[in-house]
């Protein structure tokens, strides 16, 4: 689970469109701060001063819109692979448990009902009925499997990525730093 987890928020791609936006904003609150310091010596002017404090207010401001908005996209995406996760197991144990134990029980009694009409004391009847009730078994177990299958394609969805990609994940192609972390 942690593994598809973390592929899936590294990979997806609302969530690094909200990192990048994040990094933006970051950046912006960088140069605000730059820029209050000019380069040249002047008295400092009052309202000079007093716009570019302003300046960086509003382009931390945005930063901290920007960092709510980037662990909202990571809860959400989150949440969306735990539900795809916890569907798929469900799905996988029900294929396994009912669909391989009553296929195996059906086909013990179709292998009797064959035996008892090879000694006489069954009929054609029976052992058609219960070899139809066999592939009705068959199907229920192919209708599972089908299900499981599903439920892994809702997993690649969630994650944005084929699951065959989750083996190779490595570290994010860039990295933000940030003179403020998010929260």
């Amino acid at each position: 689970m942690a593994l598809v987890q973390r592929a899936g928020v590294l990979h997806r791609a609302d969530v690094r469109r909200a990192l990048a936006e994040y990094a933006v904003a970051d950046a912006l609150v960088q140069l605000e701060v730059a820029k209050q310091y000019p380069d040249i010596q002047l008295t400092p002017k009052l309202p000079l001063f007093h716009r570019r404090q302003l300046l960086i207010q509003k382009a931390e401001a945005e930063r901290d819109q920007a960092a709510t908005q980037f662990q909202f996209q990571q809860a959400q995406a989150i949440g969306e692979l735990e539900r795809a996760v916890a569907q798929y197991q469900a799905a996988f144990k029900a294929w396994q448990d009912a669909g391989s134990r009553m296929l195996a029980i059906q086909r013990g009694r179709e292998a009797a009902a064959r035996r008892a009409l090879a000694a006489g004391e069954g009929d054609r009847l029976r052992v058609a009925t219960v070899r139809l009730e066999t592939i009705t078994a068959s199907r229920a177990e192919l209708e599972a499997l089908a299900r499981v299958t599903g439920a892994l394609a809702a997993v690649e969805d969630a994650m944005q990525q084929p699951l065959s990609n989750v083996l190779r994940v490595g570290d994010p192609p860039t990295e933000v730093t940030s003179s403020r972390r998010l929260k």
